[in-house]
């Protein structure tokens, strides 16, 4: 009798149905991963313009967005949005608001096109380091 060499039609739809129940489970888990490392990097860019705030504050006395908003003979850079390209931009956009005749400032990330659907919704800092999540997530800043 001769061996016949191959795969039956019940071994090959087997195999791909673990495959479909595998990659079921496995794409979504995947996709919050990534939702959380763009989280995460919009929470360490709002600390990142935190400290340039404060920097600022410290020479001049007031947190301001400008380079018009030093006092005389300061040597104060612009602030900046580092990190803020590619896909990151895509995802966030940041606002800066200085309230409180310069004395008060609020950073807030909010969520856009893929990330959009975030379970912690925008992210913000204000200058005291209080943090807030506007969605149902929670330990979105933990």
């Amino acid at each position: 009798m001769k061996r016949t060499r191959g795969f039956t039609l019940i071994e090959l739809m087997i195999t791909v149905a673990i495959l479909s129940i595998l990659a079921s489970v496995a794409l979504p888990s995947y996709q919050r991963y990534v939702d959380r490392s763009y989280r995460t990097q919009a929470q360490v860019l709002l600390q990142q313009m935190a400290q340039q705030l404060e920097r600022r504050y410290s020479q001049t006395y007031r947190y301001g967005t400008d380079v018009s908003d030093k006092a005389p003979g300061d040597v104060v850079p612009p602030l900046s949005v580092d990190g803020m390209s590619g896909k990151m931009a895509d995802r966030y956009s940041i606002t800066v608001t200085i309230s409180g005749s310069g004395r008060d400032f609020s950073l807030k990330a909010t969520p856009k096109g893929a990330q959009a659907d975030d379970v912690c919704g925008t992210l913000a800092l204000v200058r005291d380091g209080g943090t807030t999540a506007s969605g149902p997530g929670t330990g979105c800043w933990g």
